[in-house]
């Protein structure tokens, strides 16, 4: 079973979890041994202006644990972290970061959640 956790992020955000557990079962439903942290913090970088960032935190040849940062302050914390979440499924499947393909998936994915959250609650 998959484990995702908030690390030193305020309860306010625990929506993002339920968010993170429907990305990834849609990206990747087949891994169940995963570990994700996710981090909303307030400045990821002043002077990049970005959102957010992925890291593989076991540089492993087949990782499986990853912290994935959230700027408190960006315009659609969802659609981010779609957009992060698609990096890690990159990750897994190839060790590289695709730019273009996160950027073309990312409503597709962030949609999906929004119709399913909209069934389920």
């Amino acid at each position: 079973m998959n484990n995702y956790y908030l690390m030193d992020t305020p309860v306010r955000f625990n929506y993002l979890l339920d968010a993170l557990e429907f990305y990834m079962s849609e990206l990747l439903p087949k891994h169940k041994t995963l570990d994700i942290s996710l981090v909303v913090q307030e400045y990821i970088d002043e002077d990049l202006n970005i959102e957010g960032f992925t890291e593989n935190n076991d540089n492993l040849k087949r990782p499986r644990e990853f912290i994935i940062s959230l700027s408190a302050y960006s315009d659609n914390l969802l659609l981010t972290l779609a957009h992060e979440c698609i990096h890690v499924k990159q990750y897994i499947t190839s060790l590289e970061y695709n730019e273009d393909e996160a950027y073309s998936k990312e409503q597709e994915l962030y949609d999906s959640f929004i119709v399913h959250s909209e069934l389920n609650y």
